[in-house]
């Protein structure tokens, strides 16, 4: 049985997310990656840590009406990304609400 070619103009217009443990994800458009990355990023640089309610809401105000498709979808399985890659890490307060914030990087002594 002869394995199907993904064709390379497929593979730059689209990313592999990772899930806990380095598991493979969901594939997304490599635009609607960088959008979802750039805004979740830029907001944690802002207020440094925030609800996964309030970050859906800035998304929400955020993506009006261009983004197609399923934004609190495209939000969780990028996040679960960030998380998997450890630029950002998840607490949960004492009503079991996520907290996300950028995860502190370590430095390099040299």
């Amino acid at each position: 049985m002869e394995k199907r070619k993904i064709k390379p103009d497929v593979v730059s217009t689209t990313i592999k997310l990772l899930k806990a443990g380095g598991k493979n994800g969901h594939v997304i458009l490599r635009k609607d990656y960088e959008s979802i990355n750039t805004l979740i990023l830029e907001t944690l640089k802002t207020h440094h840590e925030i609800s996964l309610f309030d970050l859906l809401d800035v998304c929400n105000r955020e993506f009006t009406a261009e983004f197609k498709g399923n934004l609190p979808w495209y939000l969780l399985n990028v996040k679960q990304d960030l998380q998997a890659k450890g630029l950002i890490q998840i607490k949960r307060d004492k009503k079991r609400i996520q907290i996300v914030s950028l995860k502190k990087q370590k430095m390099l002594s040299s």
